[in-house]
């Protein structure tokens, strides 16, 4: 297994961390300040010209960095979605797609996944999106979070409802390559910037009952989080190998009916 010890986008050297921190937070209490308490600033990445900014005509989305006048810090993640206006990511981020989901996905192409990554016997790419679009909720708690899909790109984001922290990963084409794959900030650190990558692959194996999932790997070339669809209840399993340990104990999240964003462009058949 080829392990990546360091990955460098402009300058900024990828956090060690799994994916599936990225959604570990619980939502936090702090009080909603007004907006002028708020500066935007760019990521250090939007101007790396080996870095897709956009995929399918829209721009990559990604969770808000700015100054804290209250403050005096530069932070991350806890100020509502659409606090900022463009170049700021916008909610819905793929509300305006026009590409169907993904088939004959170029499975030959996609590299850096191995068996050895996997860990759970042998892996399998899938060589179409299942549709994961929507609003999905724990059944066992509070957390929710919003998958969007445009052809192969899957941005996984907070629900907007909670105003009081905004996350946005947005895999801008899942092709196993790093500089298309996530790369934003760390959920359980905010308000503090600890950036973050990790790349994606559409895959299944007999571990998960061949059940389509949305994997994601860390800039270690270590297994982070994954997303399978579960087609006999249209249930999500979220299973993160440090977390959960064994895949009994995933979280299983539940499709809120009527929450997709571009519903209209259904898979293809």
């Amino acid at each position: 297994m080829h392990v990546i010890k360091s990955l460098v986008l402009i300058g900024v050297a990828a956090a060690t961390t799994t994916p599936t921190a990225l959604r570990g937070a619980s939502a936090l209490d702090s009080p909603i300040l007004p907006n002028e308490n708020f500066v935007y600033l760019d990521h250090v990445w939007n101007d790396n010209p080996n870095m897709p900014q956009e995929t399918y005509g829209i721009p990559r989305g990604n969770t808000y960095k700015y100054f804290n006048t209250l403050t005096g810090n530069v932070e991350c993640g806890r100020v509502p979605f659409n606090t900022f206006p463009d170049p700021a990511s916008q909610v819905p981020v793929l509300g305006s797609c026009s590409a169907p989901l993904a088939t004959n996905i170029d499975t030959d192409a996609i590299t850096g996944l191995t068996d050895e990554v996997w860990g759970f016997g042998q892996f399998v790419l899938l060589d179409r999106a299942p549709d994961i679009r929507g609003l999905w909720r724990d059944s066992s708690g509070p957390r929710a979070e919003v998958i969007e899909q445009c052809g192969n790109r899957v941005t996984i984001r907070e629900d907007e409802n909670n105003t009081n922290r905004a996350w946005i990963h947005d895999f801008v084409e899942l092709n196993g390559e790093f500089r298309y794959g996530c790369v934003d900030y760390l959920v359980r650190a905010f308000p503090a910037c600890e950036t973050i990558v990790s790349r994606a692959f559409w895959g299944t194996s007999d571990f998960v009952d061949f059940r389509p999932c949305h994997v994601g790997v860390n800039s270690l070339g270590e297994l982070g989080a994954v997303r399978c669809l579960n087609p006999e209840d249209g249930t999500l399993t979220f299973f993160n190998p440090t977390v959960h340990g064994s895949f009994d104990n995933a979280d299983i999240y539940s499709r809120v009916e009527g929450t997709c964003t571009n519903c209209h462009l259904v898979p293809p058949q």
